[in-house]
């Protein structure tokens, strides 16, 4: 990338083709007001427990969550200031943002912290949206690691 924002593609807006996950299922019903009408899945229709992602800890026992503030290391502070240039300029939207973070494999999502998930969505968001090539990303990741190959001791 030369620097320069770039359009998401087609006139992008950050909701385009994305639905809560639940109209995403529709399911043609017997008992809906008229014959092929389409209403969203309840729970009762999914059996929760099959339908639950592995990001959905909802209702779930996790322990206990810090609710403290902690200092923001310098890469976490630059993940953060990424994600609102990208909205600012309208390239990636929240929505966008979660639906990359709740995408990511189980294993993945297990294994990255918070900021390690919001850049591998935003990486893939981009990627997705074609702002960035996979071998423009593998170059600046091999220039990178050549910088820190230089300035071990």
């Amino acid at each position: 990338m030369d620097g320069a924002a770039r359009p998401a593609p087609d006139g992008g807006g950050c909701h385009d083709g994305f639905r809560p996950s639940r109209a995403r299922f529709p399911y043609h019903v017997a008992g809906c007001p008229r014959p092929g009408a389409v209403r969203n899945p309840t729970d009762e229709d999914l059996n929760m427990d099959e339908a639950r992602r592995h990001h959905d800890m909802g209702g779930l026992e996790a322990g206990p969550v810090a609710t403290g503030e902690h200092d923001k290391a310098p890469w976490e502070k630059r993940v953060d200031a990424l994600m609102v240039l990208l909205g600012q300029r309208k390239i990636v939207c929240v929505d966008e943002l979660r639906r990359g973070i709740e995408e990511l494999g189980a294993d993945a999502y297990d294994r990255y912290g918070y900021y390690e998930r919001w850049m591998a969505s935003m990486t893939n968001l981009l990627l997705e949206k074609k702002i960035i090539g996979v071998s423009e990303l593998g170059a600046r990741m091999a220039e990178i690691e050549a910088g820190r190959r230089r300035d071990l001791p």
